[in-house]
């Protein structure tokens, strides 16, 4: 899903960064590539032909909607699940 470029987004992913790589250092690299805020809609579990009948279902929605937040969680890939390694409020 394309996501609206929002300044403020960006500011609370470069301090968030900062904190996580601060908090976890070694674990936690620069990221070089440019941010590209999205929602993934399908996963690594997928098999090919069902991703093709999401995307045709998908690609044809419209999907506008907002959040409020006071926390944020930094999740890792470990075997079959993701890990909550850090999380961080204000």
């Amino acid at each position: 899903m394309k996501v609206d470029r929002n300044p403020k987004l960006e500011e609370i992913k470069d301090q968030l960064a900062a904190h996580f790589m601060a908090v976890l250092p070694g674990v936690i690299k620069k990221e070089e590539r440019p941010f590209h805020p999205h929602i993934t809609i399908a996963n690594r579990d997928m098999k090919p032909n069902d991703f093709l009948k999401a995307w045709e279902y998908f690609s044809q929605k419209q999907f506008k909607e907002g959040f409020t937040t006071n926390t944020i969680s930094l999740f890792k890939l470990c075997p079959e699940k993701w890990i909550e390694i850090a999380q961080q409020s204000w």
